[in-house]
């Protein structure tokens, strides 16, 4: 087994492929897909934690985080390099992604809301949304 194993959290720690199946389906089973537009996400910077982005997804109540992947495709979309942006302060960042966001072409995205049991060391749960696919043909211009 490697060290990035015993560095997972417990629920990320499986020793087989039936395990690892179980969970990941059972993940799925919890997990909400919806599509959006670009311009009707908000993107939100906590004093509290001055590392961490949030998006407010409609139809959502609380602000759900984006996966690496979904922060690198929101970016994109946006059309601000997502390295620099992950330089920057979380408010500073949020301001130009919003920007981007509002300034540029809306899309829809199909995002897939999921709970995350290890995003937190407490032990408790977290939400965090992953842009899955951008779907042409929104009716903003």
């Amino acid at each position: 087994m490697s060290s990035e194993w015993f560095s997972r959290p417990d629920d990320e720690r499986h020793l087989s492929l039936g395990e690892l199946y179980k969970a990941v389906r059972a993940r799925a089973e919890r997990a909400t897909a919806r599509t959006v537009e670009t311009r009707a996400l908000r993107v939100e910077a906590s004093r509290d934690s001055a590392e961490r982005l949030a998006l407010v997804v409609p139809s959502r109540d609380e602000p759900v985080a984006p996966t690496n992947w979904s922060f690198d495709q929101m970016c994109s979309l946006a059309g601000t390099p997502a390295s620099y942006l992950r330089q920057l302060p979380a408010p500073l960042a949020g301001i130009n992604l919003q920007h981007g966001l509002l300034s540029h072409r809306a899309e829809l995205v199909k995002t897939l809301d999921a709970e995350c049991k290890s995003a937190w060391k407490s032990g408790s749960s977290a939400t965090s949304v992953q842009i899955v696919s951008t779907l042409h043909g929104s009716s903003a211009p």
